[in-house]
């Protein structure tokens, strides 16, 4: 006969990934996350918002990239041989928004991420997510469906 033990609330533990961007970390449950490719060859879009790097191809999709960078008022940085693109879910059900890439700075880093090792930072909302410290490192926890309705929004007007 096996025993069932509950555990505490502050015991409980998610899968995460740890996204490098410049001098902060995106913090991402793994579900959300399709693949991480190397960066791929990318069109640019006239017209297009400054956050949207372009389209790029993934499994017979086109996909917009996201520059999460931009969208938090910083200067994009350059791509170079580290540089990854994150594909992501779509979570909201939007028009258009099925998957999209998010470009990073690095190599992601898988992490069973428990509660006692984020510490929200005070007014730590961002334009997009919250700034929260993971193991003494800056991040943000995205807010994922916000960036999807802007998505979907620049998609169906364009």
């Amino acid at each position: 006969m096996t025993e069932s033990v509950a555990r505490p609330e502050h015991e409980t533990s998610v899968a995460a990934l740890l996204l490098p961007l410049d001098r902060l970390n995106l913090v991402v449950p793994q579900a959300a996350v399709g693949e991480v490719i190397s960066r791929p060859d990318i069109e640019s879009v006239p017209d297009a918002p400054d956050w949207v790097t372009g389209m790029f191809h993934w499994r017979a999709e086109q996909l917009p990239l996201v520059s999460l960078e931009r969208l938090m008022g910083r200067a994009r940085s350059e791509p170079g041989p580290g540089t990854r693109v994150v594909v992501f879910y779509g979570l909201g059900e939007l028009a258009g928004v099925d998957y999209y890439g998010v470009e990073v700075r690095g190599i992601p880093h898988p992490v069973l991420l428990r509660r006692e090792m984020v510490d929200d930072v005070r007014d730590g909302v961002t334009p997009v997510g919250h700034a929260v410290v993971v193991g003494g490192q800056p991040g943000i926890v995205p807010d994922l469906l916000g960036l999807e309705r802007r998505l979907s929004e620049w998609l169906v007007r364009a």
